[in-house]
């Protein structure tokens, strides 16, 4: 998609920032310009460090990044000059907009002995600790939408 979008800006006349997780893990994003029609990496607005080990991979899945993502190209505009479409692509579920695709940190010896027992065992348990959906939120998704005070 990223591919497809950035070959159809320049002919329809459009901007786009492009975020990806890898993207990010590398503190960039990409973006082009229409009005210079160039394509090129910007600096991706510094993170906090992320909570957990799950999310330290996949930081598009975070609340804070999406927001300061979107912060960050609408201060490339004036104010009221900017008309956005989100494209989001995820592994959400009813209650998560976005979520990573691994979900599971088996990173402790009682974690992968426990996750061993509850694959053998067919349960359908609430899932343990390190197996709880880490990400955002939809009500978290709608709030990084909102802009806030004197950041646009």
């Amino acid at each position: 998609m990223s591919r497809t979008l950035l070959a159809s800006a320049p002919r329809i006349g459009f901007d786009v920032a492009i975020f990806t997780n890898t993207h990010t893990l590398n503190g960039q994003y990409l973006y082009y310009s229409h009005a210079t029609g160039t394509v090129g990496a910007r600096r991706f607005p510094p993170l906090q460090p992320p909570p957990n080990a799950i999310l330290a991979t996949s930081p598009l899945a975070r609340p804070d990044a999406l927001h300061s993502a979107l912060a960050d190209v609408a201060s490339l505009y004036s104010v009221g000059q900017l008309d956005l479409i989100l494209i989001a692509s995820s592994h959400g579920t009813d209650d998560m907009a976005l979520i990573p695709r691994v979900n599971t940190d088996l990173s402790t010896p009682s974690s992968a002995e426990g996750f061993t027992q509850q694959l053998n065992s067919g349960s359908d348990a609430e899932a343990p600790f390190w197996a709880v959906l880490q990400g955002t939120t939809k009500v978290e998704f709608w709030r990084a939408l909102e802009p806030r005070c004197c950041e646009v």
